[in-house]
C-alpha cells in the first residue's frame, strides 16, 4: 500500500482516523500502534511478527531500565 494510493486514501486513512479519534486519550497510541502493523503488514506480512516482536521487547528493556535505573 502507498500513501499515495487509492486504498490508502480513501479507505484506510479515514478508518484510522475515525477510530483515533473515537477512543478515549489513553488508547489513542494503541490505535496508532495497530494502523501502523496493519499498514506495513499489508505490503510483507511476515514482518509484521519481526516488527511486534521487536516493538514488545523494546518497551520491556525500556520498563526494565526504568526499574533499574539507580
Amino acid at each position: 500500500m502507498l500513501f499515495s494510493g487509492i486504498p490508502f486514501l480513501y479507505y484506510f486513512l479515514p478508518i484510522v482516523l475515525i477510530a483515533y479519534y473515537a477512543v478515549p486519550k489513553p488508547l489513542k497510541n494503541m490505535v496508532l500502534l495497530l494502523a501502523s502493523l496493519v499498514f506495513y503488514g499489508w505490503g510483507e506480512p511476515i514482518y509484521v511478527f519481526l516488527m511486534a516482536a521487536t516493538i514488545g521487547l523494546g518497551y520491556v528493556f525500556g520498563i526494565l531500565i526504568e526499574k533499574f535505573r539507580d
